[in-house]
Formats: structure tokens, sequence, C-alpha cells
């Protein structure tokens, strides 16, 4: 029981504290929910380029996320929840993450910053807790977790899909990363956000188009009737799926839209909606769960004025942000 933690924005091999200002259109305000303990471990192996255990923090939210200093606090000790804090402030994007290693030395090698010098995560299991300090004095539990003993050090405790209901331990251990890659070969039990991406668009076609990227290994079936399209965020089930639709692993596939469509078949996605290049508006992916919640799989708006025979499109491919007028690449990666 008892640990240390540091915080670190980027990937370990930097091990940098970064004072980050208050940023408009944040969120400083935490909630259950908003911010969820999507990895852990509690067993460090050095061989595998860690120095500590670890626990990884999860966005859970389209918003980036400000973490203001003496306002957030972890703890492994459940009968103390204001074990450590940190007198910095911290950034994490929209479903972005950030990781906090629990270090005995209590020293960060860049920094020289002592945050305390006792403690490590236990690998026969514990508790871990995240807690926020609000403005009225009220403690808002954000997040706890009781994880079981450590299986071995090759394996996290994670939660599949991120910011899911389930954890499991896993053989891909994503420290900062995405935790969606073991869904490989488990067959996907849920959509969630980001598992297709609107990748590019193009709206001043005789077609207009929408191109989506599925970045899993692994094969799904988009439902019929789970499935909606739309080019208004304020009325997101415009247009219904009603065919089965598979989804190759890592594929690009491509959205017809055309509003005299007849709609989708079991080879091409399209929809009856017509994209404005004129105005400029949104597109919108959403699907239906079992507990009949509307779930966002992907939303992205584009401007006025994307030419003819141009696109909207990310740049880098993928991971980028959209760029206007670029040379189209449909259904294939963007140039």
């Amino acid at each position: 029981m008892g640990g240390c933690f540091l915080f670190f924005t980027s990937c370990l091999e930097d091990r940098e504290f970064k004072p980050v200002p208050f940023q408009a259109g944040t969120n400083s305000i935490l909630r259950a929910g908003i911010l969820k303990i999507n990895e852990v471990q509690p067993d460090f192996n050095a061989d595998s380029g860690d120095y500590s255990d670890w626990v990884e923090l999860y966005n859970n939210s389209d918003s980036a996320l400000i973490l203001e200093p003496n306002r957030f606090w972890m703890t492994d000790n459940k009968d103390n929840k204001f074990s450590f804090t940190s007198v910095r402030s911290y950034s994490i994007p929209a479903r972005g993450f950030l990781t906090v290693y629990f270090n005995s030395l209590g020293l960060d090698t860049s920094s020289k910053n002592i945050i305390s010098n006792t403690g490590n995560l236990s690998k026969n299991g514990e508790f871990v807790g995240f807690y926020f300090l609000a403005s009225n004095g009220d403690t808002i539990t954000v997040d706890s977790l009781s994880f079981p003993a450590s299986p071995a050090q090759s394996k996290s405790y994670a939660r599949v899909p991120d910011g899911g209901f389930t954890f499991k331990w896993v053989e891909k251990i994503t420290r900062n990363r995405s935790n969606n890659i073991n869904l490989a070969g488990s067959g996907l039990v849920e959509p969630f956000f980001g598992i297709l991406k609107i990748n590019e668009i193009a709206p001043n076609e005789t077609l207009d188009w929408v191109e989506l990227a599925s970045t899993l290994p692994d094969t799904f079936t988009m439902k019929s009737g789970r499935w909606f399209f739309t080019d208004d965020l304020a009325a997101k089930t415009k247009d219904t799926l009603k065919v089965n639709f598979i989804v190759a692993q890592e594929s690009y596939n491509v959205v017809e839209c055309i509003s005299t469509s007849s709609g989708s078949t079991s080879t091409q996605l399209r929809t009856k909606l017509g994209l404005s290049s004129t105005n400029g508006e949104a597109f919108g992916i959403y699907y239906l769960n079992d507990s009949n919640e509307l779930i966002t799989i992907a939303e992205q708006a584009f401007p006025a004025g994307i030419e003819s025979g141009k696109s909207y499109g990310r740049q880098p491919n993928l991971t980028g942000p959209f760029v206007s007028n670029i040379t189209p690449s449909k259904g294939q990666a963007n140039p």
C-alpha cells in the first residue's frame, strides 16, 4: 500500500514535467466517468521499457481536460483519498491518455523533482482511486478500481475497448495508446467511439462521398437498424443503415451521399443525404447499443468552398488535421 506518483504528458522516453496553462474551450471540472482508469501495470518489467508501475488515465470526452494543480488526487489506499496530488497542471487531449507513474524513488530523471519517496503498486492486487476536489470543497470520485493479482509481468489490466466496462489482462500493453488493438480475434461486442474514423470528405462531386477508415486488426459487421448517418449533428438519426455491412480489418470504406439513393447494399455504403459544398456542414455516424443509447462513432464538420475535383482530408493520413482542397484518394490512404 502507499505509492508515489509521477505525471508525464508524453511517452515514457520523454520523462518531462510540462506546466500547461488553461486553454479556452477545455474542461477543468471533473465528474464521474469523464476521466477513467483505463489500464494498470502493477508489476513493471524493465525489459519492456517501463521503469516503474503505472496507471493510465483516459479522457472519455470530446473536449480536452485540464487537471488543475492541487485539485486532483490519486491513491492506492481507499481509506486515504488524499494520498498524493501534484502542484503542476496537466492537459489530456479529447479521447487521449495520461500516465501516472508509481515510483518508490519519487524522482523524475529530467526535472529532479521529488514528489514522494514511498511505495509502488502491489503485483498481488490492490485498489487505486482518482479524485477531484470541487471548488465548494466536495470530494468527487472520478474513478476507482480494485485490480486482481498480476498473472505475469508481460501483461497489463486494461479496459477493452478504451473507456468500456470490461477489464481483462491483456498481452499487448498499450501505455499512452489505445487498448482497442486487444479486440483482435475476440469478436466485437459493442462498437465504440473511433472504431471508424472519418478520413476524407468530397462534398462537391456529382456523387458526394465520405471515406471511413477502420484501423481495427479485425473484421466487424455494421448491423442493419443499429447504425445511423446524418448531415445535421442536431438530428443524429436522419438515415438508417438497412442492410448488414461487413467492414474488413484495417480498411477504407466509402459512403456515397446522394438524396436520391436507394440506400446501402451489402457491398456499398450509401446514405440518402446530399452534402453542401456551398455552405459547408457536418457528417456524423452513430450506433444504437443494446441499452438503447446512441453512441457517437465519428463526427466531422467541413467548411464551405471545397472545389470540385478536390476533397477535405486528414494529412497525414488517419492521424493529422483536416486540410481543404487536397487531391482525392477515394478508398485509400490520403497522400
